[in-house]
């Protein structure tokens, strides 16, 4: 008890000495010191400067395909026989026309001569015929009226017909005529200019009918398939720019033009074949793998900033404020606040 009693008076003593001095007086008068704490130093941040410039905004789409010659034909034989020249190895550019291969014609040629003199006696035979008919008919004329006359003429000309069906001259003018197709398709000649390849027969094979022999590709122009989604071919037409890169050879770069655009798409795979058309190179070859850009549309002197200079947070663009300088020909600030969303 008589502890508790000092406690209480120690605490009455304390209290009054501190209302006596004040909290930032000593004993002696002397100012308290008031305790400090340390402050932490305010966080910089670095920010990037970027300009804002007008320019094209092009919406593209890419696609993959190999080049391959505008026009590929696999040449084979018309009729069966020995080959006896070959005037052409692969790799070898040929004009329209060249012969290319010969199988052996002497059968062709012995049935074209007689082919033929069996129409120089047809023929003939039907001359002196109709020599002695037509002076008979004219001796039978004299003395008709002139409509009389051309009736008998026409009669005369449709007696012609039959003579020569009958006498058997149209079928002698036929057989050589197929005997000259026979002898002509002994010689495999080139339907138009390109170069060879895939070359396979050899002097002295027998071949068949329709046997392949070799394939000729027209070069003068190349062209390049592609796949493309159903999005990307209604928005394409044939005044579409196509840029056709070859990884193959440094990127070279080539601009084409949209020659076939598929009339359906196909309902399995939601896509469509562009056949894009481009103009030879000295250093394009068919099959070789390209890269295809489509230029699906063009938005002319839009206010753009760097994609880099905006942040982009699960997978969405994020707004962009101007804060300073100038648009095209403006001079000063130009009008500022309006959200880009990028």
């Amino acid at each position: 008890m008589k502890s508790l009693s000092w406690l209480i008076a120690g605490i009455v003593l304390a209290s009054s000495a501190f209302l006596m001095l004040g909290p930032n007086k000593t004993v002696e008068g002397e100012p308290l010191a008031t305790p400090t704490l340390p402050v932490a130093a305010a966080p910089t941040t670095q920010i990037e400067v970027v300009p804002a410039t007008l320019t094209d905004l092009v919406v593209e789409s890419e696609a993959t395909g190999r080049l391959a010659a505008i026009r590929r034909v696999e040449m084979s034989g018309e009729v069966a026989g020995r080959v006896v020249w070959r005037g052409v190895d692969n790799g070898d550019w040929v004009d329209e026309g060249d012969v290319l291969v010969r199988l052996d014609d002497r059968q062709a040629r012995l049935e074209l001569a007689q082919a033929e003199a069996n129409l120089l006696k047809i023929r003939a035979f039907y001359t002196v015929a109709y020599t002695f008919d037509e002076r008979r008919d004219n001796t039978d004329q004299r003395g008709d009226t002139t409509s009389e006359s051309s009736e008998r003429l026409v009669e005369t000309d449709e007696q012609g017909d039959v003579r020569a069906a009958t006498s058997g001259l149209i079928q002698a003018e036929q057989d050589v005529a197929r005997a000259e197709l026979a002898l002509e398709q002994t010689e495999l000649r080139a339907p138009f200019s390109g170069r060879i390849t895939d070359l396979t027969v050899e002097i002295g094979e027998q071949i068949g009918p329709g046997a392949p022999l070799l394939t000729l590709l027209d070069t003068s122009s190349l062209m390049v398939e592609v796949d493309v989604l159903e999005t990307v071919v209604v928005r394409v037409g044939h005044d579409t720019l196509a840029r056709i890169r070859v990884p193959a050879l440094d990127d070279l770069e080539l601009t084409g033009a949209i020659e076939h655009i598929a009339p359906e798409i196909d309902p399995e795979h939601g896509s469509a074949t562009l056949v894009v058309r481009l103009e030879s190179h000295p250093r394009l070859v068919p099959g070789l793998f390209v890269l295809t850009t489509l230029e699906l549309a063009r938005f002319t002197e839009r206010l753009t900033v760097p994609s880099s200079a905006v942040p982009v947070l699960h997978g969405q663009g994020t707004r962009v404020r101007l804060y300073a300088g100038t648009l095209g020909d403006q001079e000063g600030p130009a009008p500022l606040g309006t959200p880009v969303r990028i």
